[in-house]
């Protein structure tokens, strides 16, 4: 498949396929991360520019939209480029598993830093102006005492609503 990054072509393979979901598919492109909409519309493509220039005023615990990738004719935004994880991350959902905390070796200690670190970071989210429109524990990632909030693209903010969401949460 192929995609202009920067006005420069880029080419994603299956191959390089991070994860996959409903709304869009996230692959491994160099040192970073491409997320292209399986169904790209022009009002994402709207909040997509208006979120760009607002990420400089979010943590470095947000892992936002950088830049956009447009079809390969450059005429139409179909995803985003932003920072690749390391290998280290694991979904937060994980720490609901006794055995996963065990195996880890993750006390409750550390997973009451962990959730402290995420509030803190999430008051700095509200302070920038934006909502975690689809708060869930997917969208967490986290390493040691550090969390970081993925999916930021349906944050809500300004005019733009969170338009997905997921029913458990």
């Amino acid at each position: 498949m192929k995609y202009l990054l920067d006005g420069k072509p880029i080419t994603l393979d299956s191959a390089d396929v991070i994860s996959s979901g409903g709304e869009a598919t996230v692959f491994r492109h160099n040192n970073q991360a491409i997320k292209i909409y399986t169904q790209p519309t022009a009002d994402r493509a709207k909040k997509l520019a208006a979120l760009l220039p607002l990420t400089n005023g979010l943590p470095p615990e947000v892992i936002a939209p950088q830049r956009l990738i447009y079809d390969e004719k450059g005429k139409t935004a179909v995803g985003f480029a932003m920072h690749l994880l390391d290998a280290g991350y694991a979904e937060v959902r994980k720490l609901a598993t006794k055995k996963y905390r065990q195996k880890a070796g993750i006390s409750a200690a550390e997973v009451t830093d962990l959730f402290i670190n995420a509030w803190c970071t999430l008051s700095m989210i509200h302070r920038a102006g934006m909502v975690v429109g689809d708060f869930n524990d997917l969208n967490v990632m986290f390493k040691t005492a550090t969390m970081l909030f993925i999916d930021v693209d349906s944050f809500q903010f300004g005019v733009y609503p969170c338009l997905v969401g997921t029913e458990a949460f």
